[in-house]
């Protein structure tokens, strides 16, 4: 019964993602280091080390899922690419929103 109802309250438990409306045909060159955060802006975000929180639009295919780790970011094959709480590194640029081209855990 209790692997039931953990099942559901995972299956459940997500953040909406912004994310591109379709595949990257190329990539801006830029690098942003920091730790996987939640954001209300873009789903996720990553918060550098002076604490500002940078919005992410991910790349297509994108999602998130709640595990055992916690939330994880789940890539367009559906792997698992890192956790809320885990430094990483994004590939990518932009002003207003990140436009993330790659993302790399550093833990």
């Amino acid at each position: 019964m209790t692997t039931i109802v953990m099942a559901t309250i995972f299956a459940s438990c997500t953040v909406s993602l912004r994310t591109a409306q379709e595949p990257a045909q190329a990539c801006l060159l830029a690098l942003r280091t920091g730790t996987l955060v939640e954001d209300p802006r873009s789903g996720l975000g990553v918060r550098d080390v002076t604490g500002e929180v940078t919005p992410v639009t991910w790349p297509f295919g994108y999602s998130t899922r709640l595990d055992f780790g916690g939330l994880a970011l789940v890539d367009e094959n559906g792997a698992v690419v890192a956790h809320v709480g885990d430094t990483v590194e994004l590939g990518g640029g932009g002003d207003d929103f990140w436009i993330a081209c790659g993302l790399t855990p550093l833990e």
